[in-house]
């Protein structure tokens, strides 16, 4: 194309050309960071030469199945083959995913209703979330919704989502981390709250000396 830096189109350089790589036959089920840890292949790079896997993984099939890799290594993964097989790898679970997952600290939490046609990353744009969290903050083990199914969603107390109809309902409350400097009063103005006096009578907490920062309060509208 002529012109095309005075357009700002400039192209791209491919990660690998295609003669830089060749396929080798996989025996076994193989996860990609296996293969990286051993032979020292950034994951990414066999994602990418490898877009038929899905979740970096490689299943055991009793037919040949191959995995592409840039030339240089072929020689290698055969050398290491068996080594490579055997690589222990830290395979992400619920309770990792759960571990990960956002805080819901200085979060308020609400109900939402699955309603027809709504998926998981409708959800987590709607609400500023991720995937993630909403697994996590409802101990899901699989990635369907069902109409009707309820979910606990934890949202930043400032952000002002349209709690719209009856299929959101807020249980209205979250827990809050005392900063030095806080006292009953200036909480309860930071959240716009009647009076301070639902504060210290929801956490028991009947002098103001017993607000020690870094430990947690329930506050409720």
């Amino acid at each position: 194309m002529n012109f095309s830096p005075e357009h700002n189109i400039f192209p791209i350089k491919p990660k690998i050309c295609y003669n830089q790589t060749d396929t080798v036959t996989v025996k076994q089920s193989l996860y990609f960071t296996q293969i990286s840890a051993t032979l020292g292949i950034p994951e990414d790079l066999i994602k990418f030469l490898n877009p038929i896997y899905k979740q970096n993984y490689i299943p055991y099939s009793e037919k040949n199945v191959t995995i592409t890799l840039p030339i240089d290594k072929i020689a290698e993964f055969l050398k290491n083959e068996n080594q490579i097989y055997n690589t222990i790898v830290n395979k992400e679970n619920f309770n990792t995913i759960k571990a990960n997952a956002a805080s819901t600290e200085n979060k308020l939490s609400i109900l939402h209703t699955v309603k027809k046609g709504e998926y998981f990353h409708k959800l987590a744009i709607r609400y500023r979330c991720t995937i993630d969290n909403i697994i996590a903050w409802n101990n899901l083990t699989t990635y369907s919704l069902n109409e009707g199914q309820k979910l606990v969603l934890w949202l930043d107390p400032t952000y002002d989502v349209e709690l719209e109809n009856t299929d959101i309902k807020q249980e209205s409350f979250f827990y809050y981390t005392v900063q030095f400097g806080d006292t009953f009063q200036s909480i309860a103005d930071k959240f716009q709250l009647p009076s301070y006096e639902k504060i210290k009578n929801e956490n028991n907490l009947n002098q103001e000396a017993l607000l020690t920062p870094g430990s947690k309060i329930k506050i409720s509208n």
